[in-house]
């Protein structure tokens, strides 16, 4: 899985699912990764800070492009370092950063709306598909607040019903349950985790918490300094 300083993995274009296989270098930091990951399976990402969780996501949404290799999905190439790229809006991608990123101009219930009406649903369509991922999350009494009016954690179960509504292909979720009250978060976490599932996402979770991604996900990535340390159990053997 891991690679030498400065190689290019060999990417593998016919996996049916997610695969990686690239350098992205930002300053004096270089993640150069391997990873495949199975169409609807969930990998945990650890590591220390620092280590490039991150930063394998941003490669994944198109916000970072890559050095040298190949990002795919289903075959299809998202990037390749040398002139094909897929803009990070026309990637069948959710993502939940760990910091909820709201429109400050638009209701709780638009921000919601704001992914469907951007894939093309009718306003009316979208607000009600939004309504009812608000109230799933028991947010409906905030539907036409701003996000100046919510707390941060109310803020991030917004964040997290944005990406759910969508029904992403792939979801990446960044520490997206940190910021939630610790009372509210089991609950989050599970509805999350099952219309994840329900849609039949491929989801990369980065977290922190080794009981989080032994609870909800079937693998774990770990990355130090850049490289993959290790890839197996989320739970390494004692």
């Amino acid at each position: 899985m891991s690679s030498e300083r400065g190689a290019v993995p060999a990417a593998n274009e016919m996996h049916d699912g997610l695969a990686v296989a690239a350098v992205v270098r930002r300053g004096r930091f270089e993640l150069a990764i391997e990873v495949t990951v199975a169409a609807g399976a969930r990998l945990a990402v650890l590591g220390a800070n620092g280590s490039g969780k991150s930063t394998l996501l941003h490669m994944i949404a198109g916000l970072v492009a890559v050095d040298d290799g190949r990002i795919s999905w289903a075959g299809t190439t998202f990037d390749d370092g040398a002139g094909t790229f897929v803009l990070p809006e026309r990637r069948p991608i959710g993502y939940v950063f760990q910091t909820p990123r709201l429109f400050p101009h638009l209701t709780v219930l638009d921000n919601v709306a704001f992914g469907l009406r951007g894939r093309g649903t009718g306003k009316s369509a979208a607000r009600e598909r939004a309504a009812a991922e608000l109230a799933a999350l028991e947010l409906e009494a905030y539907a036409n607040l701003r996000p100046d009016a919510l707390s941060g954690g109310q803020a991030q179960r917004v964040a997290v019903a944005r990406t759910l509504v969508t029904e992403p292909r792939i979801a990446l979720l960044d520490e997206p349950f940190a910021a939630i009250d610790v009372t509210a978060r089991p609950a989050v976490r599970t509805y999350a985790m099952k219309r994840l599932a329900e849609c039949g996402a491929t989801t990369l979770l980065v977290t922190h918490d080794v009981d989080e991604a032994e609870s909800v996900t079937d693998q774990a990535l770990e990355l130090v300094d850049g490289r993959v340390a290790r890839v197996g159990a989320p739970r390494p053997p004692q």
